[in-house]
């Protein structure tokens, strides 16, 4: 992302304490003057740490997002334990596949991996493939 430039950054109160708990962060990583990436950060336990990662990508440059990845830091710790990779492989706006990936020691290796599809795109994961 060293050519991307930032287009809009929102600072969100989202349950009305008074403080901020989520950033938007809406990027043009091409120059083409659209945002093809969006990156959240959230506290969504609102106990003032950031808890979830949300990076939304459009790698096909039609104007929606086809890649969402989530990382999650589950124990607070400010390391992230759990990867969540949802794709629309066919660009049909429909999420198809998601990809699950697990760092339990928090050694920076994935101790575990799952990839879910969704053969028929009616919402329900019908197959896990790894």
């Amino acid at each position: 992302m060293e050519d991307a430039v930032l287009v809009n950054e929102q600072d969100l109160d989202t349950n009305g304490d008074g403080l901020i708990d989520t950033v938007v962060l809406e990027y043009d990583t091409d120059g083409n003057g659209q945002v093809d990436e969006i990156i959240m950060v959230e506290d969504t336990n609102f106990d003032g740490t950031a808890d979830t990662y949300e990076d939304l990508l459009d790698t096909n440059g039609d104007g929606v997002a086809d890649t969402d990845i989530i990382y999650f830091d589950t124990n607070q710790d400010g390391a992230i334990e759990e990867m969540v990779v949802v794709e629309d492989t066919d660009g049909n706006g429909i999420a198809d596949t998601y990809t699950v990936l697990e760092d339990y020691n928090q050694d920076g290796q994935i101790d575990e991996q799952h990839v879910y599809v969704d053969t028929n795109e009616d919402g329900t994961l019908d197959q896990e493939v790894a």
